[in-house]
């Protein structure tokens, strides 16, 4: 088996001709490949682990403008009566 060293230097000796055929069809491997890992890692289901780390980097990216005060629970029910008041009034 050549080392990789070896495959270069090997590579390098051809005609330009030749080494680009070789860069082309490296990239075409390394462009299936890539989509097949892009693929399976989409597919995989993430572990517990997994996601509470991303839980936890979400955390805190949707915080309201300064000044604001989220409504309370019973502001929220009362939005909610006059609305459906109006909506079956």
């Amino acid at each position: 088996m050549l080392t990789q060293k070896e495959i270069l230097n090997e590579v390098l000796t051809l005609p330009i001709v030749e080494q680009r055929e070789i860069v082309e069809e490296v990239r075409r491997n390394i462009e299936r490949t890539a989509e097949k890992d892009v693929e399976d890692e989409f597919r995989r289901e993430l572990s517990i682990d997994e996601r509470i780390a991303i839980a936890k980097n979400l955390s805190g990216a949707l915080k309201p403008e300064t000044g604001y005060t989220p409504m309370t629970k019973e502001e929220e029910r009362e939005v909610i009566e006059e609305y459906l008041a109006e909506k079956y009034a």
